[in-house]
């Protein structure tokens, strides 16, 4: 009797770890969602430092000269798969604010050996007319960009307002960057 007792309360004991582990999941979960919400990137904290981008063929474009203008970084690399599948989705929504809303850049950058030629190269194969720049390692340092790809959007004084990692087909990119461009221009009036 005492053998099934003590068994009993063995089990209790573990359904309460298995309830307490539950209980931190749910509210790291929680607590990740808001932090996705309301953390870095979605505030209205300060402006990111100043950085440049070599633009080929063209004179280099800095943090300032982008200051009042809502900008969408997407940070890449030639031999980052994701990066080049992420591309053709930038593309269209490049495409889609043609009217000046929002100024695109696909940001490549020494990683991996990349240089200007090299994303130039690529750009051209795949037929993009998407704006390229380089980045010497200014602006994704500036930005917190530590893995490919990237995307950025600021807002008009040069605030990060969208920080999003890696890339998933089905995803719809396109339709979260006009959602964004889209709130950030209305804040703008």
């Amino acid at each position: 009797m005492r053998h099934s007792s003590a068994h009993g309360h063995g089990r209790s004991a573990s359904a309460w770890a298995v309830l307490s582990l539950g209980g931190v999941v749910f509210a790291t979960v929680l607590g990740i969602g808001w932090l996705i919400a309301n953390g870095p990137g979605k505030g209205t904290g300060p402006a990111v430092p100043f950085f440049s981008l070599a633009i080929p063929h063209g004179k280099a474009v800095s943090s300032a000269d982008l200051r009042g203008h809502v900008v969408v970084l997407a940070f890449w690399a030639t031999w980052c798969t994701p990066c080049r599948q992420e591309l053709p989705a930038l593309q269209r929504a490049y495409d889609r604010h043609d009217d000046g809303s929002a100024d695109f850049y696909a940001v490549d950058g020494p990683w991996g050996g990349d240089t200007i030629g090299k994303e130039s190269a690529v750009a051209a194969r795949m037929h993009l007319s998407l704006p390229l720049a380089f980045d010497s390692g200014g602006a994704a340092r500036a930005l917190g960009v530590d893995a490919l790809p990237a995307l950025v959007i600021l807002d008009g004084g040069g605030r990060p307002r969208l920080f999003k990692n890696g890339y998933a087909p089905a995803e719809r990119l396109g339709r979260r960057i006009a959602r964004e461009v889209a709130a950030l221009q209305a804040t703008r009036r």
